[in-house]
């Protein structure tokens, strides 16, 4: 007797990387408190922070798309392949991206811009977590 396949989670996933508009939109709004707190003329740190963090959203959600465009038993290693891609993409849009924050945003606090990718990576890592 064959077991059946596992229901397929891409609803939940793209559900849930919608969701992380939330938390990029709370990193930004605390990156704009810092910029006060500090008092910072030019809010570098808010625009740093915004930076990384729509970086790693942007860059996330190409993944989502991708990986989570075939679903199904018959298609495994479509699905594989698709992963694959999607990782490569993620890569491809992380470091053009950051290239592109350091070139043409400037002046930039470059720890803010790499701080605001961190914590983004991981509201989106928690996020996923919770598909299992």
């Amino acid at each position: 007797m064959t077991i059946p396949a596992h229901r397929s989670k891409k609803a939940a996933a793209i559900s849930t990387q919608y969701r992380q508009l939330w938390s990029l939109i709370a990193l930004v709004a605390l990156a704009v408190i810092i910029s006060l707190i500090t008092a910072d003329g030019q809010w570098l740190i808010a625009k740093g922070a915004a930076a990384g963090a729509m970086l790693s959203f942007v860059a996330q959600s190409a993944f989502t798309v991708v990986a989570y465009h075939t679903v199904g038993a018959r298609y495994a290693k479509q699905i594989m392949l698709n992963t694959y891609l999607g990782m490569v993409i993620k890569w491809l849009i992380s470091i053009a991206g950051f290239a592109l924050i350091f070139l043409v945003l400037t002046p930039i606090h470059a720890p803010s811009v790499i701080a605001g990718f961190i914590l983004m990576q991981i509201s989106q890592a928690i996020g996923l977590m919770h598909l299992k």
